[in-house]
C-alpha cells in the first residue's frame, strides 16, 4: 500500500469521526446562535486541527511500505491522536453552554465550568422546560431587604446571581420586562448605522425592529444583543452585531441602572460591615 492511499485511509476514518462530532457540537452542545457567541466555532477548529490534520499528516509523513517498526509507528500516531482528540472534545464539552440566564436586564451564557470556576457543582437543569441550554432568569423575592442580603451573599461569597440555582426559574418576558427596561431601538440601530445586519436579521427571523425587545447578552466570546419576541416571549436570537463600540459602554447603554446600584449598594454594605 502506498504512502497516499495510507493517508487517504487514515482522512476518511477521521473525517467519520468528525461529521459525528461536528454533529454534537452543532445540534446539541452548542446549538443556535450559541455556535458563534460561545465558541463552538473555535470547538470545531480544535477537533478540525487534532482529527482531520494531525493524524493523517502523521501517517502520511511516517508510512512506507515495508518499514520495520511500522505497525508500532501507526500505532503510537493512533495513540497520540486519540489521547490529543479525547482532550480536545473533553474541553469543548465542558465548555457547552447548558443555561442562558437572564438576570439584572442582561442574558449570560453559562457552562458546566462556569459553576466549577465558582466553586459549586454543576446543576442538574433537566426538570426545567425546552432543550438545552436551558431558558432561566433569576428571580428574588419581592422583598427590598432580601434583595439586598442575597446581593451581599453573592458578593461576599463571589458567587454571582446568574450562577445561584436556588433562585432560576423558566424565562418568562412579562416578568423581565416588570423589572428590566430594554435597550431602545435607537441604541440598537447605532450600532449597525448603515442597517444591512439588522436587516438581514429580520428577514432571516420575520417581523419589523417593534416586534422584539433587545437586552445585552454577555457571551463566551463578546457582548452581544439577544432579541427576544414581545408577542410571543421567545428568545429569538442573536443580533449580528457587537453591544459597544471600540469605546467600550458608556451610561447610555445600560438601561437598567437600577440593578447596577443595587449591587454597588450591597458592595457598600459589605464593607461598612
Amino acid at each position: 500500500m502506498s504512502r497516499f492511499k495510507a493517508f487517504a485511509i487514515h482522512f476518511a476514518i477521521s473525517l467519520a469521526i468528525f461529521v459525528f462530532l461536528a454533529y454534537l457540537v452543532l445540534a446539541h452542545w452548542y446549538p443556535d446562535f450559541f455556535f458563534d457567541s460561545d465558541g463552538g466555532w473555535q470547538g470545531i477548529r480544535i477537533i478540525v486541527l487534532v482529527d482531520l490534520v494531525l493524524g493523517p499528516l502523521l501517517t502520511l509523513v511516517v508510512y512506507k511500505a515495508g518499514k520495520p517498526g511500522l505497525k508500532f509507528d501507526l500505532s503510537m500516531i493512533a495513540l497520540v491522536q486519540s489521547v490529543c482528540l479525547i482532550a480536545g472534545v473533553w474541553v469543548v464539552y465542558n465548555e457547552r453552554p447548558i443555561a442562558l440566564v437572564y438576570t439584572d436586564g442582561y442574558f449570560y451564557s453559562n457552562s458546566a465550568g462556569s459553576y466549577r470556576d465558582a466553586d459549586l457543582a454543576v446543576p442538574d437543569l433537566s426538570s426545567f422546560p425546552g432543550q438545552t441550554p436551558k431558558r432561566l432568569m433569576t428571580a428574588l423575592p419581592a422583598d427590598p431587604n432580601e434583595q439586598r442580603l442575597i446581593r451581599r451573599n453573592s458578593l461576599q461569597s463571589e458567587r454571582p446571581l446568574r450562577l445561584r440555582v436556588e433562585y432560576y426559574e423558566p424565562f418568562n418576558w412579562q416578568n423581565a420586562s416588570e423589572h428590566d427596561q430594554p435597550l431602545t431601538i435607537d441604541r440598537v440601530l447605532e450600532r449597525d448605522p448603515d442597517g444591512n445586519e439588522i436587516t438581514r436579521w429580520l428577514i432571516e427571523n420575520g417581523g419589523s425592529l417593534e416586534d422584539y425587545a433587545y437586552f445585552p447578552y454577555a457571551g463566551r466570546y463578546g457582548l452581544k444583543i439577544v432579541a427576544v419576541n414581545r408577542h410571543s416571549g421567545r428568545i429569538t436570537g442573536v443580533l449580528p452585531m457587537a453591544l459597544y463600540g471600540p469605546d467600550g459602554p458608556t451610561p447610555q447603554d445600560n438601561p437598567n441602572m437600577k440593578s447596577d446600584q443595587s449591587t454597588a449598594e450591597a458592595s457598600e454594605t459589605t464593607s461598612a460591615d
